[in-house]
C-alpha cells in the first residue's frame, strides 16, 4: 500500500464490502504477524473528510466506519485514501479502513479485502482497470501450497486439466453486496438428495465464512443420508453442532 509500497497481508472475502489494515496509532488492536500499516509514513495517503461524498457520518475532522462480521469480529476506525499496487498495476484513490479497534480470529493478518459487489468493494473501485471481474483459486491444506487471486478477465493463468465451468448468478436487490447462486441440488457419494428447497432463494458465495448454512430440509435430507453411508463412530461434539465423528483420515 503507497507510494512507498508496505507490504500487507489480508484476509480474501468475498462477502465484505470494504478492504481495511490495522494501522498505527492504534487503540485496540490483535497481534499482527507483519509490520502494522503507518500512515505517517506514506507521502500518498489521505483521510476522507466528513464533507467527502464517501462519508455521510458528522465527525467534523475524519470519516468513521464501523463493520461487525457474524462471527462476533469486528472492525472500525477511520476511512482513508491511498495508492494500492496490485500485483504491479497501480491503483490511485483507493478508499479503504484505517482499523484501530479491531478483534476477531483474523490469524494475525493485516486485515481484510472486500470482494463483494458494495461500491466500497475492491472490485468496484478497480472497475475501470479490471472491468469488474475477478477469479481466485484456493490453496490445499498441504506445506508450501499458494492458492491465487486474479483481478481482470484473463484465465490463461489457471492450469486447468478441464474446461473451466460458469453458471449464471441470481439478481437479488434485498441482497445486492452479495454474490448469489441458485443451489439446484445436491449429493452424497452418488445419492441425491430429496428435499424442498432445491432451485429457490439462492445461496451465497462467501469466502470469509467456514461454516456452509442450508435451508432445514435441506440440512435434515442431507444429515439423513450422510449418516446412513458413514460407518465412523460418533465423537463428543464440542462446536454445538449436530454431529462429530472420530476418524484418522477423511
Amino acid at each position: 500500500m503507497g507510494i512507498d509500497k508496505q507490504n500487507m497481508t489480508v484476509i480474501i472475502d468475498t462477502g465484505s464490502e470494504l478492504t481495511w489494515v490495522q494501522y498505527e496509532p492504534c487503540m485496540t488492536c490483535y497481534n499482527q504477524q507483519g509490520p502494522v500499516f503507518k500512515p505517517s509514513t506514506s507521502s500518498s495517503y489521505q483521510s476522507v473528510s466528513c464533507n467527502s461524498s464517501t462519508c455521510c457520518e458528522n465527525n467534523p475532522s475524519t470519516c468513521n466506519y464501523v463493520v461487525n462480521y457474524g462471527d462476533g469480529s469486528y472492525t472500525n476506525g477511520d476511512l482513508g485514501v491511498e495508492s494500492l499496487s496490485f500485483g504491479g498495476v497501480l491503483v490511485s484513490n483507493f478508499v479503504f479502513g484505517c482499523g484501530r479497534n479491531n478483534k476477531g480470529l483474523f490469524g494475525g493478518v493485516s486485515g481484510l479485502m472486500g470482494l463483494g459487489r458494495s461500491i466500497l468493494s475492491l472490485v468496484s473501485q478497480t472497475n475501470a482497470t479490471f472491468g469488474g471481474v475477478f477469479s481466485y483459486c484456493l490453496p490445499t491444506t498441504e506445506a508450501g501450497a499458494s492458492g491465487s487471486l486474479v483481478m481482470g478477465n484473463e484465465s490463461s493463468v489457471f492450469k486447468n486439466v478441464t474446461p473451466i465451468s460458469y453458471t449464471r448468478m441470481l439478481p437479488n436487490p434485498q441482497l445486492s453486496n452479495f454474490y448469489i447462486l441458485n443451489l439446484t441440488g445436491m449429493d452424497v457419494g452418488g445419492v441425491a438428495l430429496q428435499a424442498p428447497g432445491f432451485g429457490s432463494g439462492g445461496i451465497l458465495i462467501d469466502s470469509g465464512t467456514v461454516i456452509t448454512r442450508l435451508p432445514s430440509p435441506v440440512y435434515k435430507a442431507l444429515k439423513a443420508e450422510f449418516l446412513k453411508q458413514l460407518w465412523f463412530p460418533f465423537s463428543t461434539s464440542v462446536f454445538n453442532f449436530g454431529y462429530l465423528f472420530q476418524s484418522h483420515r477423511v
